[in-house]
Parts: structure tokens; sequence; C-alpha cells
């Protein structure tokens, strides 16, 4: 019968409707031009091949360019619950007859290494994935095949589309039933050890059941992957047209390798390695009868013309149980990718599954997808009540069934910080699930960091904890190794990481309450005994708090932050910090500031707001403030029972010499070469339009207070003294400033702060508003940089009457506005400063003050709180107003004044002798100063000197004066 006698035979057998269905698929066979590749491939033995396999009779018939032109959605989509899925639909699921050829990556550009794709020609080519049960059709590559059920798969980061193919895999063209012979893989060792002997037969045929396959990974510029054998024989796949295999190769199950070439991997591995790699004409099968034709290994030497070989009685059976009973393997759907950025994935809701470890990149495992992990750790953790599964490069992932509820993609891309940690530094088993974990912690603090900023935590992690090792992984090593991929480390890592809200100290109240009834002598008020007490702590050695150093816009404070809340701080200076005097130089600058490493300065600056750090060292603080009608107390009890009015102010003490930084802010101007980064960008050239600069000295800065002259609106605000006002706008030239110097005279000028001891008057800057956050990094003595985005800092506003003492001091009752666009950064100078001789020169000595009648009515003094006290005010309707003012105005957060408006006093003892001097502390609307507590030093600046009607000298703190803590003595780091 001839073909055309064939077709209309055919056609005659169908019905209407189906003729028409047959014509169509004769025309599109005919398009793909399937003959011109393979003549016997013609429609008719087509169609017989299909009918063989399943019923495609109806089913439509897409060709490749078709299905790449379909949305994701389409209107014969299977049903889809989206209240089950919670995504948008973006699944294309549906039966469909698509003719193609099954091809790896290798022939068609622009793909991932190892991936496969499915092809009609040159032109048209789409990726796809398979699943474990499509092992069998290894050996379908690179021929023709049909599909008749798959997903169309919507990648949303990369807007690209991917084909799942969930039915089974149709060969078309003949397999090649060629019979080989074949030795087993306990044999191919044997000649593996004798490959020098053997070479007369430079390729053999290998059969044996696979104990590992690895993910493909890289090594150096080489894509690669493993297979081990039974009986210790390694495959190392590198080429790049056959590591398509690698998609199709399952461990335990049994395969047929031809043309295996015995080979040494000199270098890569540590030591040389013997292994078989493929050759030009390799070819992998799953075994039959028909195809395999197993020969002993002394059939096969005499068959090779081999009369001789060395054989080793080592029994290989132990080898392999070494590596089965190192590794699990587990099947299980997953149920959660929330944390698959960090390669950590939940599988029937009671299993953890890490994959971090592992050098590779996945794509489709998404939620609802049933999955095969094999070769990997088993880790049981009594604090976690899911079972923890942990890949290492002997592990695979095979995909048993794709989702079908999740319908959104994405690739899982381990951030770059976690990739250069784990990917290239060994681990201990335990050591790994302890940093991942702490990742997992730390994520519910910093929800809002992106994935590649919130990857910089491990690196600092690991270096904090001592989980990483200096010891540099070697893959192929690990992967080529019968042992652990990870270093045996049996450690208990008891590192904690609290969240900033869990710092506080515990039962503080009841410890100073006790404190409190120790200090009763019985001839003391007890209501002066439990005004106020405080509780001091040092946190644990292995309790690390990470957080953002940030200084408030509303109260000034310095605070460290995450989103769980927030608590205030206090920077001192350790104690061999304070000896050493430091000098701020150039090396200060942020940008000289190396991550995972401490801080160079430990005086805080303006650049430090927004870093995110982690504080290795601390000490919780814990004030209380007690009012109550308190006439008897015998117990703890009549305390709590007799109170009335209670204020409790919390705050952590460290040291920046105690701080890693782990982040830097965005922007810094803090020197010539670091460039401007803000929201405010000339659209031109994309960079910022800088309005105005000035190189501002900071002589003196005034307390931070409250303005209560506006009835409306109550403000924090302070004013700074300064003096070289330096710009670089000619048209300010002729505006009311001490001087018109210029860059480079300001470069040339070896000692600025001497200069401004010249200086017969400052002039005043207001920092209103948000700019009260430069408060507590803005210190007397230094220089910095005013840099504005958008106006000038030309506003001059006469000051309130409360500052009557502010214009006095400066001699004019006008200052500048400092306009709430401006950005201050201090500006640091290569020549040495010598911040001692300035310090000692600003400072009048105790004895000094105490003895001298002619000493100058407000100094400046250095000292250590010995003692503190604290008195009721005298003016009782001056409280009773400010009650009702901070009623009416203050927020909890801004902290002004004590409770009631007491006055503190601090007994100061001079650094040098045994002299002591009484300083005043009466607050009114100024802030609260955190710290002052006995043993901390002080450096209290512009104190009113006073004589009291009985000789006795003694200083008053003003709203002109200034107090910074710098450094703490305390003998005792625990409840005082």
């Amino acid at each position: 019968m001839s073909r055309d006698e064939s077709l209309e035979y055919l056609l005659e057998s169908y019905e209407n409707v189906e003729k028409v269905w047959l014509k169509e698929f004769m025309i599109h066979v005919q398009s793909l031009k399937v003959e011109d590749d393979c003549p016997y491939l013609t429609p008719e033995f087509i169609l017989e091949k299909l009918h063989t396999e399943q019923d495609v009779l109806g089913l439509p018939v897409l060709s490749l360019s078709n299905l790449l032109k379909l949305s994701p959605l389409c209107d014969e989509v299977d049903h889809v619950d989206k209240k089950q899925t919670g995504n948008s639909v973006s699944e294309f699921k549906k039966r469909s007859l698509v003719i193609c050829k099954l091809v790896s990556e290798s022939l068609s550009s622009g793909f991932p290494v190892g991936s496969l794709c499915i092809m009609e020609n040159q032109q048209n080519a789409v990726l796809c994935n398979v699943t474990e049960q499509h092992g069998e059709s290894i050996s379908s590559i690179n021929k023709w095949c049909a599909l008749t059920s798959r997903n169309n798969i919507f990648v949303t980061s990369s807007g690209e589309k991917y084909v799942e193919v969930s039915g089974p895999i149709i060969p078309l063209q003949k397999a090649g039933d060629e019979k080989c012979t074949t030795l087993m893989s306990a044999d191919a060792k044997v000649v593996l050890e004798n490959k020098e002997v053997s070479k007369k037969s430079e390729v053999i045929n290998i059969i044996g059941r696979i104990l590992v396959v690895s993910e493909i990974f890289s090594v150096k510029h080489d894509s690669l992957f493993c297979v081990r054998l039974e009986s210790d024989v390694n495959i190392l796949i590198k080429k790049k047209e056959f590591l398509y295999w690698q998609k199709f190769l399952s461990p335990k199950k049994e395969y047929l390798f031809t043309n295996m070439k015995p080979t040494t991997l000199q270098k890569g591995a540590g030591h040389p390695v013997r292994l078989f790699v493929p050759s030009k004409n390799s070819i992998v099968y799953c075994p039959t009868p028909e195809r395999s034709n197993i020969l002993s290994l002394k059939d096969w030497m005499s068959k090779a013309g081999i009369t001789e070989v060395s054989i080793d009685n080592k029994d290989y059976r132990a080898t392999d149980k070494i590596v089965e009973n190192n590794h699990i393997s587990y099947q299980g759907v997953i149920t959660s990718d929330e944390h698959a950025y960090l390669g950590i994935f939940e599988l029937d809701q009671k299993i953890r599954l890490y994959l971090s470890y592992i050098p590779v990149t996945y794509v489709s495992l998404r939620l609802g997808t049933k999955i095969m992990v094999y070769n990997a750790h088993l880790q049981k953790s009594e604090k976690d009540e899911k079972i923890r599964i942990v890949g290492c490069l002997s592990s695979c992932i095979k995909i048993l069934q794709f989702s079908t509820t999740n319908l959104s993609a994405e690739n899982v891309r381990i951030p770059k910080s976690i990739q250069a940690c784990l990917w290239k530094q060994q681990y201990s088993l335990n050591g790994f699930t302890f940093v991942m974990d702490v990742m997992l912690h730390l994520r519910q603090k910093f929800t809002n960091y992106s994935n590649e900023r919130f990857g910089e935590f491990l690196p600092v992690i690991s270096d904090l904890c001592s989980v990483n090792t200096s010891l540099t992984r070697n893959h192929l090593q690990e992967v080529l190794t019968t042992t652990c991929c990870f270093i045996s480390d049996k450690t208990e890592y008891k590192n904690s990481f609290p969240q900033v809200i869990e710092v506080d100290i515990h039962d503080a109240d009841d410890k100073m309450n006790d404190i409190a009834i120790a200090k009763h002598d019985g001839s003391k008020d007890w209501n002066h005994v439990l005004y106020w007490n405080y509780v001091i702590q040092q946190g644990a050695v292995q309790q690390i708090i990470i957080g953002e150093i940030h200084t408030s816009s509303r109260s000034g404070k310095v605070q460290l932050r995450d989103q769980t809340g927030c608590i205030d701080c206090v920077v001192m200076e350790t104690q061999t910090d304070h000896e050493q005097y430091h000098e701020c130089t150039a090396e200060c600058c942020m940008c000289y500031q190396t991550l995972r490493s401490k801080f160079k300065c430990p005086h805080l600056h303006p650049h430090h707001s927004g870093c995110l750090v982690a504080i290795t060292k601390f000490t919780v603080v814990k004030e209380r403030f007690l009012l109550g009608n308190f006439t008897n107390i015998k117990t703890k009890d009549n305390i709590v029972t007799n109170k009335s009015k209670e204020l409790h102010i919390k705050y952590l003490v460290f040291s920046l010499s105690d701080v890693i930084l782990i982040h830097k802010p965005k922007y810094s101007i803090s020197c010539n070469h670091c460039t401007f980064q803000n929201s405010v960008k000339d659209k031109k050239d994309n960079k910022l339009k800088v309005s105005d600069i000035h190189w501002l000295y900071v002589n003196h800065k005034e307390s931070l207070h409250m303005n209560d002259n506006n009835k409306s609106k109550a403000r924090l605000l302070f004013i700074a003294h300064i003096c070289d006002h330096l710009h670089q706008r000619e048209d300010m030239l002729e505006e009311k400033c001490l001087t018109s110097q210029t860059q480079n005279d300001l470069e040339k000028d070896v000692n600025v702060e001497v200069k401004q001891l010249s200086c017969a008057k400052c002039q005043l800057i207001l920092f209103e508003n948000s700019n009260v956050k430069y408060y507590n990094v803005i210190q007397s003595g230094c220089l910095y940089k005013f840099v504005g985005f958008d106006g000038v800092m030309k506003e001059r506003r006469k000051l309130p009457w409360q500052l009557k003492q502010s214009a006095k001091k400066a001699g004019d009752n006008l200052c500048y506005v400092l306009p709430d666009d401006f950005i201050v950064e201090r500006e640091f100078h290569d020549q040495n400063s010598n911040a001692v001789s300035w310090l000692e020169g600003r400072v009048e000595s105790i004895e000094h003050i105490l003895t001298d009648r002619h000493c100058k009515d407000y100094v400046s003094i250095l000292g250590t709180v010995v003692r503190r006290v604290h008195h009721e005010p005298d003016d009782v309707g001056l409280v009773l107003k400010r009650l009702k003012f901070n009623n009416k105005h203050l927020t909890s957060d801004n902290g002004t004044s004590t409770l009631d408006n007491w006055q503190i006093q601090l007994q100061i003892k001079c650094m040098k002798s045994e002299r002591e001097i009484s300083v005043y502390l009466k607050l009114d609307n100024i802030t609260y100063p955190l710290g002052l507590v006995p043993g901390t030093v002080v450096y209290m600046e512009q104190i009113e000197r006073r004589v009291s009607r009985k000789g006795v000298v003694y200083c008053q703190f003003s709203i002109v004066s200034s107090l910074t803590v710098l450094h703490q003595k305390w003998s005792e780091l625990t409840t005082r």
C-alpha cells in the first residue's frame, strides 16, 4: 500500500470531527520537518506510536512557539482555589499534545548550565524541569518525543517561563538496542586500580547501583557533579554536554554507564583520586537484560587481552556502609518556603530542611512540591520541636511531584554574603545549624531588611560565636570522600541574641527595695531613701545584642533599635580608652571602618547613626524614682502598698570598643573622597544638589531643654556656640560671620582649636525640631561640616527671654537657625589635635575652684561621681506649674527633669586629689541626663560657681551648662 493510500484509509476510519483533528495533526507534524531529521518518523508512525502509549485523540496540538505565546492563565486551566494557594493564578496547566526534542542546555544558548530544554528547531526552545519518575527518559535526550501534560510556570523575578513536565515523556525515536558487554562496579574498581595495565582497553561499560549523586556545583570556572557507585567507584562528570545526566540520575537505583574512561584526578581533591570520566560517546541507560551482557572480571580480562592484574582484597561493602550510615533520605511535601532565601524549607510541617551549605541555586522548590532528599544529615535538638535535616555536597534533591497549589515560582537565591561564608568556609554540623537558627531568630527583629542586607548578619554571627573555622572548603574533596562533609565538632553553642525589647534586669524593683531598706539607718527620712535608687547589671558573657544605632529626633537620646522596640543608650569609653585619651584623626572617618570589625574610634559621631552593629559587652542600668506616703517601712510589701507615683528609666551602657560594625549607613559626607547618596538628587547628573556648606567649630554646647514659650506646642532644642564660621558661597561672605576663610585656609590651619581661643565673641546656632538628634553626637572642641541640600543657613532669630544667659555669654541675642534639610558630620584632620592638652586647658581643677577667690564665675570640671542625693523643690508653685505643663505637653520619650522636679546633688571627686565639690542640678525643663550613678566619670562644662552664705563653695548646673559622661569606674557590675 502506497503512502497516499495509507493516509486515505486512515482518514476513512475516523469520524468527521476526528478527521479535522487528524488533518491538523498531519499538518503540524509536517511543519516540524521531523522526517528530515529522522526519515522513519512519519505522521502515521508517530500517531501509531502515541496510540500505543495513551489516547491522544482530540488533544489540542500546540507548537512550541504557540506555547510560549500563551499567557500564564488560560480559559481551559484546571480549577484552582485561590484561597488555598494564597497567590494569584499564574500557572497554565492543561492536557495538550506537544511534539518536540528534549535536549540538554549545551545545544541551546542562554540557559543555566546543566538545564534541560524542549526544542522544535534551532529558533524555539524553552527551559523545562522533570521529576524523578522521568529517570528512564535519560536515553531519550536529543531525540524526538511527545509531551501530553505539563505546567507553564511564570517566574515572577525574571519574567521568563519554564515548563514543568508533569506527565510522561513518550519517546518517538527508536532506542538503541545494541547489546554491550559490561562490568559490575566491584570489577570496575579493580580495572580502575590497574588502569596502567588495562590501557589496551581505554573505555569500559559499568553497571552499578548509585550511592551518591551530587548537585551541579562549580570549581573555579568549571561546572561539574559527581556520582559514587557501590564499591567506592567515583564518576566525575565535567563535560558540558553530559551535565544534564544529573537531572535523571537518582541514588539507590541501578544504571548502565557506557564508554567510561579511567583516569587520575591529580589536583583539586587534596590528593590524587582515581575515578572514571565519560568519553565522547558515553550514554547512560536504565539497564535491561536485552541491553547489557555482564561479564566476569576474568572473562573481561581475557577478552581485553590482559593476563594479570593486582587484585585488592579490600571489602568495599564496608565503605559503602559508611556512606549509607552517615546519611538519611526523606520524602515529604514543602509546607513552608518563608525562609527559602536562607536555603531553609519546612517539610510536612514537622521537618526543617537546611540546604544553604550546598553551593547551588535551586529552581521549582515551591510550596506544595513533593520532593525526595537523598543523603542528608539528621539532627535532633531538645530546644527545637522540629526535626532537622541538613544537606551537604553528598546530598541531592529530586522532585517527585510538582506543586498543584502554589502557582508562582522563584529561584532560590542565597544572598552573596551568605554564599561567601557558607560556601567557602568549613563548618561543623552543630555550628552550621546554630548560626542558621540564630538567623531565623534575628529575622523576626529585622523583617524590613532586604534578603541581601540581612545576609550580612551571618558572617558576623559566625565570627562572634567562633562557629566557622579558618579552613577553606574543598568541594571536590568533600564529595569524593566517604566521611562526613562537615568537620567533627560536638561543641554546644550557648550564645544568645536577645531582642532589644527583652533587654532588662529581672526583679529590678525587688532589688532596689532591698538596697533602700539596707541603706536606711533609722535616722533618715524614708521618702528621701526611696525617692531614687538604681540597679546595675552586666550582660552575660555569651549575650550579644544586634541592632541599629540611632539618635532620636524627638528626645535627642542615643538609641539602639530593632523592629521589636528601642532602648536608650549611653556610650562611654572603657577605662583603657579614657586613660589613653583618644585623639580623632582622618582614620576615624567611617570610610576607613571595615565591616565585621570593632570601631576604631571610641567617640560617638554623627556618622554612627544608622549603623547596624553587634554589641558584645554591655551593662544595663535601671533607675527608679518613687513617691508615696512612706513613714514606717518594715518590709518590701509596705513600699509597694504605700507608693503613689513612680518613674522607671532603663538604658544600655556600652563602649564603641565593644561594638562590631555589620552594615554602614548609605551616605557619608565626613571626608572628601566619600560620595553623597541621598534621596535628593539632580535628575541630569544623578548627583546630590548641595545648596550650602559651612565648616563650624563648636566651642560650647548647652543643655537640651524644653521650650515652653509656645503654649500650643512644646519642643526640645539646644544652642551651640560656634566660631570659625566658614562657607563656600560668595554671596554669604558679607553676612555677620566671624571669619570668611576658604577651604585652603582651613587645610593650612594646623591647629584650628588654638585659633578659637582668640575669638572674642561666638555666634549661636539653634538646633530644634528633628535636629535635636545631633545633641549627643556634637561635642565641644570639634570642627563639623554642615551641608544643606535645599536652602541655606541664613535665618537669624531673636532668642527668647528664657535663654538670656545664652545671649549674655555670646554677647548677642540673635542666633542662626539650622534648617531641617541640613546634614552635620564631623570634619576630621590628619594633624594631631592634642586632645589631652585641649581638655586640660578647658578644665579647672576642683582644688582651684574651692580655694581661689578670683576664680571665674563659669567653670568646667572633670571628676568622678561619688555620691548622689535628692532634695525636694523649694518652690511648690513651680512644681505644680511644671506638673501641669508635663501632663499637657510632654510625651514619655522626652524625659524632661526628674519626678516632681526634685533637685539632684552630685558629689564630684577630683581626678588628681581627694578634694570634692557639690554640684546641684535643678533641671526644671532640662532633659534628664542618663548615666549619673556613683562611679561615673563626668565632664561638666560651663557650670556656675557659687558661694553659700556660710562660705561653702559649690556649683550650679544651669541651662547654659552641658554634661558628658566619659567612662565608668563601677567596682561592682551587679545589683547596687
